[in-house]
């Protein structure tokens, strides 16, 4: 920094509980690295700034009340006003926006569906909030790319000095902090009782941590009372917690903040888990950098130091407040984990080498053993929806630090070094050998480089889960090319699809719609292995972002159109199957039933343009259609700009436009015929037609649509239900499938 120069000033705003503000200090860290005479302070709410204690990248902590007068609160906001250069929220709320907006130049942060639009306006830069597929360290980190910073993955915890407390005695001790802030989260007595008493036995000290609630304390002394364990429940600050853990041998804790802190500190750590979403709340391990989430949604593992331990049940995690619904509530799926589990997962931990406990730069990350997944697909990056699945699932399975990814391809376009290609020869001439060859190949490679788990998304012989973009190929041919005769290509392919149905008794096939399920049901009189619907997803963050009035203003000015005009979308490469005659007629029966408001209709797409502007002269709505063409880039502006999306198809297997428009924002009207019809609850988000060719019943809905309150709750509805679809949460779903498959093959 040259002389005279003054610190760029950075407030990092975190206005929730323990755990939250612990997994914010990466981002302060991030900034210290980057400018490191920055001056950086931190706003919590009071009672929170206990767990920066001793942070050597902050120079103060800021505290607001949890509740405050008008006058106070704005006497707090007053004092903020202007003083920062850039202020950062990693909490998607009103309050927290308004923070940052009044005390510096530049603020940044995240909202939701249901942000709002006012104060998400307060914002200088902005991402949506994921509050499900996405780790809240990394929601955090996500904020530094509004801003250029590299991320730092690293969790400060607190410090009072390192100084043990005095009731401790010497030699080597373990760490219980048995009582959680809510009771849903709260494991069993019995349990904690019988992990202290099996502690003793190994000659470790038990010591008890805690809170100083009457409830806590007592809680802790009747652990003490029956195991001889140490009880400073509501003796000890939460940094004098801290230095405490980190010279222990091991910590078992609940889903609380003092199990992140423990977590950060480098010592072995196992998490007890049962409502809370791992996904988002599991403890984030010493020294793990990587953008990819460390834990899935269901089922325990081992990340690092953390030995994550989730209750079963089909209903495991259901992200609410216990069975009850109640922050008093039971948790079954928690009162059932087993005791002697629990204790046989810390008695192997114990006799792993030590970990080095005063030091928190020891790496603790084992090398995982490295599972070899083939991933078959004929043109891997190409255009095209069973591609574009392949690539987005396969391109963000292969950051899993346990998963060694091979493409299996003819044609492939590279764009992740973690993934190794493999070619896969195919038969041009004579052409009906081209389906049997590339079978063919692909289990000659399989077989050859000896795969633990195969994922195909093209017929081959065998493979352990199919994703099927489609239909089966002998329905395809008599319902969408109409032919009664097939040819010898045709047979050759549904010869691959017959075996491969033949040999899967044990594989996964995954259809992505209902109305590909349906088909398949049609098709063959019994199905065998596993089915289940696994939707698409969609690149949530690229549709959603863009500024909607910035986007409506480009757009509608590129094309001629009004501001005010209520503008329909479609999007498609085949205008006759994509039912663009019934959206037209659509539109002109909307002109005429209101006749007050001008509905328009923006074609993108390529197709036949002459005739289906001759449809729209027929229909009396030629100036109201505007064609524009096959757009390369900046559709999602596009979507942005539009009202509402249309799509009428005589038989779309699922339609990832309508998923891409919902993620924008836009109500959906769409045939029975449209797989994507899944995702859409009549009414709520959207409108299912009962045929493709029903007009009025189209137009009516979008005289409904035309009325700003109903547009502007269903449009929220469609953007929350597209943000469960993301290619994060997809992903997420099939690591949780491949570790299902794996693990009950004996391969992990």
């Amino acid at each position: 920094m040259s002389e005279g120069k003054p610190s760029i000033k950075f407030l990092v705003v975190c206005t929730l509980r323990l755990g939250d503000v612990l997994l914010t200090t990466p981002v302060a860290r991030a900034i210290k690295r980057a400018h490191p005479h920055a001056v950086i302070d931190m706003l919590v709410l009071q009672g929170m700034e206990g767990v920066l204690e001793g942070n050597p990248d902050l120079r103060q902590v800021i505290t607001v009340p949890h509740r405050a007068t008008f006058w106070s609160r704005l006497k707090e906001l007053w004092q903020l006003w202007k003083q920062y250069d850039i202020a950062l929220t990693t909490v998607s709320s009103d309050r927290a926006r308004m923070y940052c907006f009044l005390g510096s130049k530049c603020s940044v942060g995240s909202y939701n569906p249901h942000s709002f639009w006012l104060s998400v306006g307060l914002l200088s830069r902005k991402i949506p909030f994921d509050d499900t597929g996405t780790h809240t360290l990394l929601m955090g980190l996500k904020l530094l790319d509004l801003i250029h910073l590299p991320r730092v993955y690293t969790v400060i915890p607190p410090t009072a000095g390192g100084r043990l407390p005095a009731a401790l005695p010497a030699g080597d001790f373990a760490v219980l902090h048995p009582y959680p802030k809510f009771h849903y989260k709260r494991w069993t007595l019995s349990g904690w009782i019988y992990l202290a008493q099996l502690l003793q036995s190994q000659g470790l000290t038990v010591v008890l941590t805690g809170g100083s609630t009457l409830e806590e304390v007592d809680y802790g002394q009747q652990i003490a009372d029956a195991s001889k364990a140490i009880n400073l429940a509501g003796q000890l600050r939460l940094a004098q917690t801290a230095d405490l853990i980190a010279k222990a041998r091991i910590f078992v804790g609940p889903d609380t903040g003092i199990t992140h802190l423990a977590a950060a500190l480098g010592i072995p750590v196992i998490a007890l888990f049962g409502p809370t979403n791992p996904v988002k709340w599991g403890p984030w391990p010493k020294d793990y950098a990587r953008d990819i989430n460390p834990w899935a949604m269901k089922g325990s593992a081992r990340c690092g130091n953390v030995q994550l331990i989730q209750g079963e049940g089909d209903c495991v995690p259901c992200h609410q407040e216990g069975c009850f619904r109640h922050l008093e509530s039971r948790s079954k799926c928690l009162e059932g984990i087993d005791p002697e589990g629990v204790g046989q997962y810390m008695l192997d931990m114990l006799a792993e080498k030590p970990l080095g406990k005063a030091s928190l730069d020891v790496q603790v990350t084992p090398v995982p053993r490295k599972f070899r997944i083939a991933v078959i697909v004929p043109k891997y990056g190409l255009v095209g929806g069973g591609e574009g699945f392949a690539r987005e699932v396969t391109e963000r399975l292969s950051c899993v630090s346990d998963f060694d990814i091979h493409v299996l391809a003819s044609q492939w376009i590279q764009s992740s070094k973690r993934i190794t290609f493999h070619k896969i020869p195919t038969i041009a001439f004579p052409r009906f050998l081209g389906p049997l060859g590339f079978a063919w190949a692909a289990q000659k490679k399989i077989k050859a480089l000896g795969f633990d788990l195969v994922h195909s998304h093209h017929w081959v012989f065998h493979a352990d889960v199919f994703s099927s973009h489609g239909i089966p190929h002998a329905g395809w041919i008599r319902r969408v090319r109409n032919r009664s005769i097939p040819s010898l290509y045709d047979l050759a392919f549904s010869s691959v699809e017959h075996r491969a149905l033949a040999q899967g008794m044990d594989s996964y096939f995954l259809p992505v719609s209902s109305i590909a399920m349906s088909a398949f049901q049609n098709e063959y009189a019994e199905l065998p292995g596993h089915w289940n619907i696994l939707h698409p997803g969609v690149n949530y963050a690229r549709f959603s972002q863009p500024d909607r009035m910035g986007c409506r203003i480009a757009v509608r000015k590129k094309y001629g159109l009004e501001q005010n005009d209520f503008l329909m979308l479609f999007v498609g490469m085949n205008f006759e199957v994509k039912g663009l005659e019934s959206i037209i007629w659509s539109l002109s029966k909307a002109q005429s039933l209101l006749p007050s408001r001008r509905f328009k209709l923006l074609v993108v797409g390529r197709g036949n343009q002459a005739k289906f502007a001759r449809i729209a002269k027929s229909a009396g709505v030629e100036d109201a259609v505007t064609f524009a063409g096959t757009q390369q880039e900046g559709l999602e502006c596009i979507y942005r700009a539009a009202d509402v999306f249309t799509l009428f198809s005589t038989f779309d297997t699922f339609g990832m436009v309508v998923l891409e428009a919902m993620a924008a924002g836009l109500p959906v009207i769409v045939s029975p015929n449209v797989g994507a019809k899944d995702l859409i609850a009549h009414g709520i988000n959207g409108y299912i037609l009962m045929r493709p060719d029903s007009v009025d019943m189209a137009a009516q809905h979008l005289v409904s649509l035309s009325d700003p309150v109903l547009h502007e709750k269903m449009s929220r509805a469609a953007q929350i239900e597209a943000h469960e679809h993301s290619w994060e949460a997809m992903s997420i779903k099939m690591e949780t499938l491949y570790r299902q498959i794996l693990s009950k093959s004996s391969r992990m």
